[in-house]
């Protein structure tokens, strides 16, 4: 077989992702993986390679049919979102989209639970001020960043004033 580019393989997976056609894309991504490894590349190299399988999980965990479905979807999103992150900390929109994952868990998750509810907004605020601390080179990832932080405090004060004793 003959060796196929690293960035032709990024390439392809590029456009199945943009054209909708997840499983493909992932298979691509996960091909590119493979090969990166092989030829012991820099994972700090293709961190957004993880970052780009971890929106896709997530899309696919939104659109899953039963809870267990999605809920095993999300947890391989958030491991390729935390993939992402751990190669290359100032990648903002894998810190952004972490946050968002942990949210959508959250508000699945956590019912009624006030003091669940608050780790949740905590640890999504936690990935926010990640996303705008570091080096940050994607604006609309900082904006989206800065918003949900205002966001997710309004939560937290409503979230206060239904804990008993409080």
């Amino acid at each position: 077989m003959d060796e196929v580019p690293l960035a032709q393989i990024f390439q392809r997976a590029m456009v199945l992702q943009r054209s909708g056609i997840r499983d493909d894309a992932i298979k691509a991504y996960e091909e590119f993986l493979q090969v990166a490894e092989l030829h012991n590349v820099d994972p700090s190299l293709y961190a957004e390679v993880y970052a780009n399988m971890g929106a896709i999980f997530a899309m696919q965990g939104k659109d899953s049919d039963t809870k267990e479905r999605k809920h095993e979807i999300r947890q391989k999103a958030k491991a390729s979102f935390q993939k992402a992150v751990e190669y290359r900390p100032g990648l903002g929109t894998a810190w952004v989209n972490l946050a968002l994952l942990l949210l959508a868990e959250g508000k699945d998750n956590s019912g009624y639970d006030a003091f669940a509810v608050e780790k949740v907004l905590k640890e999504a605020r936690s990935c926010c001020e990640r996303a705008l601390g570091m080096e940050n080179e994607d604006k609309r990832s900082w904006q989206l960043a800065n918003k949900l932080i205002g966001d997710i405090d309004v939560m937290m004060k409503q979230n206060n004033v239904q804990k008993p004793f409080q």
